[in-house]
């Protein structure tokens, strides 16, 4: 379902799930990030929920995500603080990251896949968010927003995935969300 006008990169706040006939197949990044077969399958198969709360905090946005499965089955809590500044944190499913998240100007992306398709909204800022694997040498660099997708408002994700020797190995991925309705609370 299409994201209503309310919901913005301004009040990220509500349900989404992934689209997976409009998306690129997470396929590629559930490997370089060392998520065995047997996950990667599950993952392939289960609708996952994101439950997405953003609110500002000393004037700074933060965005928190809980990741559900059916039978109410909880993934990965990812908190970010869109300031710019570095953080490292462990999450279960693939190990030590550092990562830094921030609010941009679509001028200041220098990679023509994370800039591409993008409706600006009236503030004209986007959401970046790059995480750099402590382990297992991968990094990813994606934008956050909406994007018009066969004629309706979509929040998407466009993703810079990087690994290999010297990180020439390269995927793009567009990660488009449908909106399932407001936020509910994760218990």
């Amino acid at each position: 379902m299409a994201a209503p006008a309310s919901v913005s990169l301004q009040d990220l706040t509500g349900n989404f799930t992934l689209n997976k006939k409009l998306s690129s197949s997470p396929e590629a990044m559930l490997v370089l990030q060392g998520i065995g077969w047997v996950a990667r399958k599950a993952l392939s198969m289960a609708p996952i929920t994101l439950h997405v709360k953003q609110f500002s905090e000393e004037g700074e946005a933060h965005v928190h995500i809980a990741q559900t499965a059916p039978g109410g089955i909880q993934g990965a809590l990812e908190r970010r603080a869109f300031n710019g500044k570095e953080v490292e944190y462990e999450l279960p499913t693939i190990g030590k990251i550092k990562g830094r998240s921030s609010m941009v100007a679509l001028e200041s992306i220098d990679d023509s896949f994370l800039k591409k398709n993008w409706v600006l909204e009236a503030e004209g800022t986007l959401m970046r968010s790059c995480i750099d694997s402590v382990d297992n040498g991968w990094s990813a660099n994606q934008v956050w927003g909406f994007q018009e997708i066969g004629g309706k408002r979509h929040y998407c994700r466009n993703i810079v995935l990087l690994s290999g020797k010297g990180k020439k190995d390269r995927k793009e991925l567009l990660f488009i969300y449908d909106y399932l309705g407001s936020y509910t609370e994760v218990q």
